[in-house]
C-alpha cells in the first residue's frame, strides 16, 4: 500500500495497523488517531502523521508507509547552488535529489527517466540553459518536466517563452524561497519540521522591541501540522529570535496538553503579509493566557519586517 497521500481510510488504517476497521473508528473519536470527520457522511479519515505517530509508539512497521519521493534533476557545476540545494532538502522525505554537471546530461537523463523537476543553472559548461529548455520542450514526451531555472543574468521572459516554468536569480536565493518555489513546482505542501534559525549573532545584536499588535493564532500538534486550532492574540514585544504574546484565545478555549506549536499571523502595518512559525517556551494563566515564544520558521522577507521596526 505504497503511497504518498496525508489522509487514509479506516480500511486502509486498519490494514496497515493490523487491527479492525471498527478498532479505528472508536480510536480516531476517541482521540488516540486524528484526522479529519466529514461533517454529512460522517466518514473519518485517518492523517498520516497520527498514524506514523503511532505506529513509532508501539512499533508497528511503517515499509508501507513509505512516500513515494519526488525525482529532482539538477544540472550544474556550481558547488555552491548544489551545496545548497541539498541542505535545503536533505531532510525532505517527500523528495529525491539527483545530479548531472553537464546540460547534455541532463537532457540524456531526463530521456531515460523523466524527473518530476528539473533544475538548470545558467552557468552550464557545455550547453546553455536556453538550449536545454528548448530541447526539453520540443520532446513530446517530456514536455511536461517542470523546470526552474537559476540566472546569474536577468534573461527571465526569454527562458519563460521557450517553456520554462520559474527562473530566479542565484543572488536572491536562500533556504526558505528555494523551498516555496520548488514545493509550488512540484504541489507538494511545505514541511513544517524544516526550519530555519536566526543565528545567536543577530539575536544579540537586535533587542526586542515594544510593539501591541493584534495576530491571529493557529495552535496545530507537531504531528498533525495540517489540523489546526484558530484563535487570536496580541504581540506585545518582539525581536527576530521571538515575541511575547497576551490574551491569547482560542475557538474552544483549549491549548493542547503534548507537544504543539503557534502559527503567527499578521495583516496590518507594519507587519503586512507576516507570518512565523513558534515554539512556546512559556506559558502563563494568570487572569489572561500569556505565552513567550522562539520563532522556528520565518522566512527573510519577514525578518526583514521586524529589523525595520526594530532600526526606527
Amino acid at each position: 500500500m505504497t503511497s504518498s497521500r496525508d489522509f487514509f481510510s479506516t480500511g486502509d488504517a486498519s490494514k496497515l495497523l493490523g487491527i479492525s476497521r471498527a478498532t479505528v473508528s472508536r480510536m480516531f473519536d476517541k482521540g488516540i488517531l486524528h484526522g479529519k470527520k466529514n461533517p454529512i457522511t460522517g466518514k473519518r479519515n485517518i492523517s498520516r502523521y497520527s498514524l506514523v505517530a503511532f505506529m513509532k509508539q508501539y512499533n508497528i512497521s511503517q515499509a508501507n508507509m513509505l512516500i513515494e519521493k519526488k525525482r529532482i534533476l539538477l544540472a550544474t557545476s556550481d558547488e555552491a547552488l548544489l551545496s545548497l540545494v541539498h541542505k535545503t532538502f536533505a531532510d525532505d522525505e517527500r523528495i529525491k535529489i539527483e545530479k548531472v554537471t553537464f546540460g547534455c546530461d541532463a537532457l540524456i537523463l531526463s530521456s531515460k527517466k523523466p524527473p518530476d523537476l528539473l533544475l538548470i543553472d545558467e552557468e552550464l559548461p557545455d550547453i546553455s540553459d536556453a538550449e536545454v529548455v528548448k530541447s526539453i520542450k520540443r520532446i513530446e514526451e517530456l514536455k511536461n518536466i517542470k523546470i526552474l531555472c537559476f540566472l546569474k543574468s536577468d534573461k527571465t521572459d526569454n527562458l519563460l517563452k521557450l517553456g520554462a516554468d520559474e527562473c530566479i536569480m542565484k543572488d536572491a536565493l536562500d533556504k526558505v524561497e528555494l523551498t516555496r518555489r520548488v514545493n509550488s513546482l512540484l504541489n507538494i505542501p511545505e514541511s513544517r519540521h524544516t526550519t530555519y534559525p536566526v543565528s545567536d549573532h543577530e539575536k544579540r545584536k537586535c533587542p526586542r522591541i515594544t510593539i501591541n499588535i493584534p495576530a491571529n493564532v493557529k495552535v496545530y500538534h507537531v504531528n498533525e501540522p495540517d489540523l489546526h486550532k484558530p484563535g487570536n492574540s496580541i504581540i506585545e514585544n518582539i525581536s527576530l529570535g521571538g515575541a511575547y504574546l497576551s490574551q491569547i484565545q482560542l475557538a474552544k478555549g483549549i491549548i493542547p496538553g503534548d507537544t504543539f506549536r503557534f502559527l503567527l499571523e499578521v495583516n496590518q502595518p507594519p507587519m503586512e503579509n507576516w507570518k512565523a512559525e513558534s515554539k512556546v517556551l512559556r506559558l502563563n494563566f494568570d487572569g489572561s493566557t500569556t505565552a513567550g515564544v522562539q520563532f522556528v520558521n520565518i522566512s527573510k522577507d519577514n525578518e526583514h519586517k521586524i529589523l525595520e521596526m526594530l532600526n526606527q
